[in-house]
């Protein structure tokens, strides 16, 4: 797959038709897109239920239990009161943003920064991390799994694999509509002007169609008849 248009080129409108060539080309960063706006969603919700001190929607007894995680000190991120939710928020700000910016400028004609694809796998390198350190807390310190931390583990550790295994070759898009339409009426721009050029010519007669100029016969038959005299009938 050959690279887009260089990076200095002209951006060009974003069409249906180049936008779903792109998102077709590049799947893993546009289920990078998705995927942080559902960690996006979940962290605010979390966040606001911890200032809010309302009750999670989750299991509160068994292993499964989301309160008893998230109101842990490991809950917090280390030092301070602040929910360990909110900076898993600003990670899926980041990871997702990174993945929009290509998008985008695959679908504008142009190509971002080749460190791109380094950047978002290292981010996700740093949210494996934080991820293993509160999987460890939660089954080893406090004997509780909260199901919405799961799942947020789970879309970091999803946007690590897709970091790694989407291709970063950047596609190239067809080219303007514009250019084509041209390119189709040469043809018949070329037709009417010979059509026009042929018609402006002089028309000659055909050979098998020109007759000859009459001539008078020769022989008895061209003879003028002699006019017969009134005294020449009477002697016959």
């Amino acid at each position: 797959m050959a690279n887009a248009t260089a990076r200095g080129a002209a951006p060009r409108p974003i069409t249906r038709e180049t936008a779903q060539l792109v998102l077709r080309r590049m799947p893993g960063l546009a289920a990078v897109v998705v995927m942080a706006v559902i960690g996006i969603v979940i962290s605010i919700y979390l966040t606001s239920v911890h200032y809010a001190k309302v009750p999670l929607v989750c299991s509160a007894s068994g292993t499964i239990d989301c309160a008893s995680v998230l109101k842990s000190p490991y809950g917090l991120v280390p030092g301070t009161q602040i929910p360990i939710t909110f900076p898993g928020m600003l990670w899926f700000v980041v990871s997702g943003g990174i993945a929009a910016w290509v998008l985008l400028a695959a679908m504008r004609g142009t190509r971002p920064p080749t460190w791109w694809s380094g950047a978002l796998q290292g981010w996700g390198i740093l949210g494996l991390l934080s991820i293993l350190y509160l999987v460890y807390a939660e089954i080893v310190k406090l004997h509780h799994i909260c199901a919405w931390c799961t799942i947020i583990h789970t879309l970091v550790l999803a946007t690590l694999i897709v970091a790694y295994m989407q291709d970063t070759t950047i596609p190239t898009l067809p080219n303007r509509k514009s250019a084509g339409k041209v390119v189709a009426a040469k043809p018949t721009n070329t037709t009417t002007t010979t059509s026009s050029a042929k018609s402006a010519a002089p028309s000659r007669p055909l050979n098998n169609t020109a007759r000859p100029a009459s001539r008078p016969l020769t022989g008895a038959a061209t003879k003028p008849k002699t006019p017969v005299s009134a005294t020449t009938k009477k002697a016959r």
